[in-house]
Formats: structure tokens, sequence, C-alpha cells
């Protein structure tokens, strides 16, 4: 990618730094796992090998052959070296390399990862193991830049213990770019740095597999989360806590965001189209029987005017309405706190039945927490992978 990456060229230097590295461990290492994505500006990597290996990220600008000691070979003409690091507890390496944002549009990289067991000299025939190979390729000036929008109350936010999300899900993601308001840019999808609205960091939602979700089926995708917990479409009393789209409070904060992403990928030369809409809310209508009994008219209200706005603001085409997912409010909410579940249920239902490219999502089968309100570590992961399951059904 030129010498104004910030990357080395594989060389014997490069094995002598290897061979150097004395780091006992006691494991012959399986093949690592390489994720790579490139965003205008910048190339990001993420190795999923065992905790505590040496993993190196190589990177090149076509496929070929280069051998490696122990007669492994990388499937790459003449690799650089994007990086050598320790896996941390987890597994994980992760990379970057920069470059000018605008520059090598349309090429296409390729990369590879290599983990090798310390425990062995470098050139055993069991010391190194290699990953598949990847490719990605540098957007062109003017490409589509995916955006997806993901809103709605605390189970949007999600409350679940991120201690207890498996390994995969931790750590940064590469391929899906959330949002990160407080720093007005798009960054790789990392629990407790920029997934959160409001909520502590030791908590998780759907974003996780949501994006998961979206990326294995469409690459490179961006994320924009905004939820709030205890907010309802509406009507309430007090400011900051509707949703509904007349009410011009907590649609706004939403609308505003967007609006700051799109600003961030304009930026970079790319063109934002919002793809997709998930929505996780109802349950605070769920307590009030006026707005349970308001919650279908309110509900076609918000999807129709938004998908309206985001047309009339260049973010998304006339001729298809855009896909929104709705969660569905679980049936299994207490009823001495939410008597109006059904009412709300009824209405996503005809809400869904009535709209077009709109799909429901069941949620009375997911983990629940011991408050029967609000998913738990295995329910935000069923829940967003069923919302982008409904998405790509659509």
């Amino acid at each position: 990618m030129g010498s104004r990456c910030s990357v080395r060229s594989a060389s014997s230097s490069v094995l002598a730094l290897l061979t150097a590295t004395v780091l006992p461990a006691q494991f012959a290492p399986p093949p690592p796992v390489l994720t790579m994505v490139i965003v205008p500006g910048r190339t990001e990597a993420r190795i999923d090998a065992l905790p505590d290996a040496v993993v190196v990220w190589f990177a090149s600008a076509s496929p070929g052959h280069t051998p490696l000691p122990g007669g492994q070979s990388l499937g790459l003409d003449q690799p650089l070296v994007g990086g050598i690091a320790l896996a941390n507890s987890l597994g994980h390496a992760t990379f970057a390399a920069t470059f000018p944002v605008g520059a090598f549009g349309g090429l296409m990289v390729h990369g590879q990862a290599v983990v090798w067991d310390t425990s062995q000299p470098l050139d055993a025939t069991t010391a190194l193991a290699v990953s598949a190979p990847r490719a990605a390729q540098v957007p062109l000036p003017g490409a589509f830049a995916d955006l997806y929008v993901l809103f709605g109350q605390s189970n949007a936010e999600g409350s679940a213990d991120a201690a207890a999300l498996p390994a995969r899900l931790r750590g940064p993601q590469p391929r899906c770019r959330m949002w990160n308001d407080s720093a007005a840019s798009f960054e790789a999808m990392e629990n407790g740095v920029n997934t959160h609205t409001y909520s502590p960091t030791s908590w998780c939602g759907p974003e996780l597999t949501l994006g998961e979700g979206l990326a294995d089926a469409h690459g490179t995708v961006h994320l924009v989360k905004c939820a709030f917990a205890m907010t309802a479409l509406g009507p309430t009393p007090g400011p900051w806590n509707e949703w509904g789209f007349a009410a011009a409070e907590l649609y706004a904060i939403l609308r505003f965001r967007i609006g700051r992403a799109a600003v961030a990928v304009r930026a970079q030369g790319l063109v934002p189209r919002v793809r997709g809409i998930f929505m996780m809310q109802g349950e605070s209508d769920a307590t009030d029987l006026r707005q349970a009994g308001r919650y279908a008219v309110l509900l076609q209200d918000l999807i129709g005017g938004m998908r309206n706005d985001l047309v009339a603001a260049g973010l998304a085409d006339a001729a298809a309405p855009i896909p929104f997912v709705l969660g569905a409010v679980d049936a299994r909410l207490p009823t001495a706190f939410f008597p109006y579940t059904a009412t709300v249920r009824q209405a996503q239902r005809e809400t869904v039945g009535l709209l077009p490219n709109t799909a429901l999502v069941q949620t009375s089968t997911f983990g629940l927490r011991s408050d029967g309100v609000h998913f738990d570590t295995l329910g935000v992961q069923q829940l967003g992978a069923a919302m982008a399951a409904a998405f790509l059904a659509l």
C-alpha cells in the first residue's frame, strides 16, 4: 500500500526478531482466525488465537507464495508485516495501518496471520500456524457506506452482564463500525468503549450480535445506536422521555445523531445510506392504558416519519421503504407492572402487517434477568441475532 503506510517490509530482520523473542509457551497453536477490514485511511486487523501467543499480521497487494520456516508458507506475494504482538488473555491481537484518506481507492489488500508456539524452535515443522487468507478492498471515493440504526429503551440499550459474553464478542469488532458520538467518529465496535448511550460499561446489548450478523452477510457495516431507559412512544408528562415522531424529543436526538454520523462518512469521501432500522421499545407503554391505546398510531407515525426524513436528507432512496425491524414486547412481562402488554403487542403486530418492508421479532423465548423484564447476556445475543436474521429475510 505504498511507502506512506505504517507497515514494515517482511525480511530476515523480522525472522530474527521472532527468533530473539523468548516467551515460554506450553501449546501447539491451532490456526488463528483473521478478520481484516479497510475504511478510508485505515486498515484494521483482529486475530483470534490462543492467550499470550506470538501473533504476526502480514499484508500484501497480491496473492502468491512466500515460504516460512518449518515448511509453512503464506499465500501472499512480497508480504509486508503489519505488526507483531502477544495475544491478550482472551487470545485477541489487534493491529492497524494508516494511509492518507482518499488514497489507493480500489486497491485489494490480501492478509494472513501467523502464530508461533515459542516453546519450539522457529524452524520446527509444528512451530507456526497460519490463518486462512483474507482480502479487503480500499473503498473508492463516492462508494456507499451502509448505515444501520438501533434505537429504543432499556432492552435496546442492554443491561446484561458483559463478563459472560463469549470471547468472540469481546474486544474490538472491526467489521462493525460503531458511531461514537462523543468522539464524532466511527470506530471498531467494542463493548464498553463505544456501545453505550448511558449505561455502565460492564453491561452489554444486542448490537454485538446484530452487527455480527449484518457483517457476516454484507461485509463492513456502520451502526448508529441511541437508547434510553424508561421511555415511551407517549404521550407522557415531562420533557425528553417520548419517542413519538410529533413529540420532537427523543426522535430529535436520534435524528441529530444520524446526521452527525452521515457528516463523518461524507468527510471520508463516501456516500452514507441508511439500509436498515432496528427498534426495541414498548415496555413503558405497556404500563399505561392511554399510552398502550395510542401505541399503534404513534408507532406508524414514527416509522413513516423516520423513513420520510431520511429520504429528504439524502440518506435513503425513495424507491423502496427502508427495512424496519421491530422487537416485540415480551409476553412474559409481569402483569402487575405491565398490565397492557397484550395491547402493545397487538399494536406491534398490526403495524407490521400494515406497513411494507417491516418485520417483527418475537422475544418471549429469549433469556431474561431475574427481574423478568430485561434480557440477560444470552437474551441480548438472541435479540441481536434475531433482528439481523429478520432484516436479511426482508
